[in-house]
């Protein structure tokens, strides 16, 4: 959820990794993908790539070119707006990890050797995701065992739902094609503020 993800966040990077891992935590909230979603975008334009990134004046533009609903390619743009507290946005955090490890084309989050801290070249393995969502929960003093790279997605679905958004709204940023599987994601979190029962006048 949203307050987790924020506690995350509040720890200051101290190296290249925890650059990154920050910048593809808050990206995979914000825009509610999968983890080969994350992976698969490009610093820049490029037709090839399964999405890619791109900023502007008022936040930033996710574009997908296909993803795992989309096998025909047509394509879908999330909008992240800037948020007021740098510290938690996920734009900044994304344009912070970009200046450190001095990106400017070709994968945007990369394998960092463990040893060395280099950066490599080649897109990062769609189970890295997983792991550094596991590795955050268990900072949190969570169970990793229940936590992976949906966890995300989950959690967004969840808050924005909480937060009053609507389905449709929702659904035009994960790109769900089924309506009742973000159904149970919105009744979970709304059980008491949709209760019948406010229809009782004084309850």
């Amino acid at each position: 959820m949203l307050d987790d993800l924020e506690k995350v966040l509040a720890d200051t990077p101290k190296s290249i990794r925890e650059h990154r891992d920050r910048a593809i935590l808050a990206v995979a909230w914000a825009a509610g993908l999968r983890r080969s979603e994350v992976v698969g975008l490009d610093c820049d334009e490029a037709e090839t790539a399964p999405g890619f990134v791109r900023f502007t004046s008022q936040g930033m533009e996710i574009v997908l070119n296909r993803s795992k609903t989309d096998q025909e390619g047509a394509g879908r743009t999330i909008a992240i707006p800037l948020r007021r507290d740098g510290r938690k946005c996920p734009v900044r955090l994304l344009q912070k990890w970009m200046q450190v490890a001095k990106l400017r084309s070709g994968p945007l989050f990369r394998p960092i050797d463990l040893n060395s801290g280099k950066l490599g070249r080649a897109r990062l393995k769609a189970g890295s995701v997983a792991r550094i969502v596991k590795k955050a929960a268990k900072r949190l003093g969570f169970d990793p065992r229940f936590y992976a790279g949906h966890s995300m997605r989950a959690g967004f679905v969840s808050s924005v739902a909480a937060a009053g958004a609507s389905v449709p709204a929702i659904q035009a940023t994960t790109g769900h094609k089924q309506v009742t599987t973000l159904f149970g994601y919105v009744r979970l979190v709304r059980l008491y503020q949709e209760s019948a029962l406010h229809a009782i006048p004084g309850w």
